[in-house]
């Protein structure tokens, strides 16, 4: 079956594929809308390009003036449509008076072309598109990244000047729907506006949906090496770190400490005042700690109120001093729940590897056994020691 690529054959076309495309953005924006602001704008525009096409369809049962005025005034409105679903896609504050104006000057200028020539109404409708694509252009210049989609209109915007050329070619007085090749042409540009329109929205969807696939992925990754409450590194977290960070001490031979803190009579806490206390006793020590540590050193909530610090290239004087001023700060903090004031203290436990030699699970059992001699001493206490 041969198809004659006549007027009415992309016309057709044209109205077939604003459809489909409109309902495609209406059924993601219905599903997305909350994470895609403005989809359901950019349906409504190409739906209006479809009803356009629509009403071109039925040019011999529908009065002139309407075929004259409506499809066009109706491709301004969808091109407008889009920039306002643009706008709030990228969270800017639509302009609405611009659009407005520009609207109400399209509408009255092609009621005045109603009964004028077909290279006039071109124009008008030409000179409508460029208009709206340099007013989307103004509204986007003041973000980032968004190359392609300034190519993608600048280059649309240039087939409605070809477009504008064509117009004029066509004789006067001419049925446009029998003007031959170059109304074919008009309307195969038309086609490919939508088209190149359509690859813009189509490619910043994907855009937005790689970026927020990336953030997830980062959240998700940093949540599997993080303690949620405290924000320090979890057991995971800590030991790939410190594998890292021992492997470099140990090849230089340099000195590594490592301490356990442990909150003293925290269960009295918690049973007293709750769990919420509890926890927010746990976050108040990770953020004291935090400003008290080195940046170098690693800090991770170990499990329950146990907390690990390794201070790589600290001798034991330098962690025991270290120790001693976070132990102070923690003493001095004021710590109320509801008011109700609650005494805090902790206990440190430390070893010191002066050669850095000494497994991690061998130094985290000297620490462990000193934080228990810190315990049976009276609590509030740092007790440590060194070996080669």
């Amino acid at each position: 079956m041969k198809i004659i690529l006549d007027v009415r054959t992309i016309v057709f076309a044209n109205f077939i594929y604003s459809a489909a495309i409109s309902v495609f953005l209406l059924y993601f924006g219905a599903r997305r809308d909350r994470r895609l602001s403005g989809l359901q704008w950019w349906a409504y525009g190409f739906l209006l390009f479809s009803l356009n096409f629509g009403i071109l369809i039925f040019l011999n049962f529908i009065p002139v003036w309407i075929t004259n005025i409506v499809p066009h005034f109706l491709t301004v409105l969808g091109l407008l449509m889009i920039k306002r679903g643009l706008a709030l896609f990228y969270r800017l504050r639509p302009r609405i008076w611009p659009d407005s104006l520009l609207s109400a000057v399209i509408l009255i200028a092609l009621i005045f072309a109603s009964s004028a020539s077909v290279q006039f109404r071109v124009f008008v409708i030409t000179t409508a598109a460029i208009l709206s694509y340099l007013s989307t252009l103004t509204m986007l210049r003041r973000l980032e990244n968004i190359e392609i989609l300034r190519f993608l209109y600048v280059f649309s915007g240039l087939i409605q000047l070809i477009r504008l050329w064509l117009g004029f070619r066509i004789p006067i007085g001419t049925n446009p729907m029998d003007a031959g090749t170059n109304m074919s042409f008009i309307s195969m540009l038309f086609f490919l506006s939508q088209v190149i329109i359509a690859l813009a929205l189509i490619s910043i969807i994907v855009r937005r949906l790689i970026h927020e696939k990336e953030i997830l992925l980062q959240r998700e990754k940093k949540m599997s090496v993080t303690d949620e409450l405290t924000g320090l590194l979890n057991r995971r977290g800590f030991k790939a770190v410190f594998d890292v960070e021992s492997q470099r001490v140990g090849r230089k031979r340099l000195a590594m400490s490592i301490a356990m803190l442990d909150i003293d009579d925290f269960k009295e806490v918690n049973d007293r005042f709750g769990h919420d206390c509890g926890d927010e006793v746990l976050k108040r020590i990770a953020k004291i700690i935090s400003s008290q540590f080195r940046g170098a050193d690693i800090l991770a909530r170990w499990g329950g109120e146990e907390f690990v610090v390794v201070q790589p290239e600290s001798k034991e004087s330098d962690c025991r001093s270290s120790l001693e001023r976070t132990r102070s700060a923690i003493s001095r903090e004021s710590f109320t729940f509801k008011e109700i004031p609650i005494s805090v203290t902790v206990s440190f436990g430390f070893h010191t590897s002066n050669s850095g030699s000494m497994s991690f699970d061998g130094q985290l059992k000297r620490a462990d056994e000193n934080l228990y001699k810190a315990k049976k001493s009276g609590k509030n206490k740092v007790v440590g020691g060194s070996s080669d």
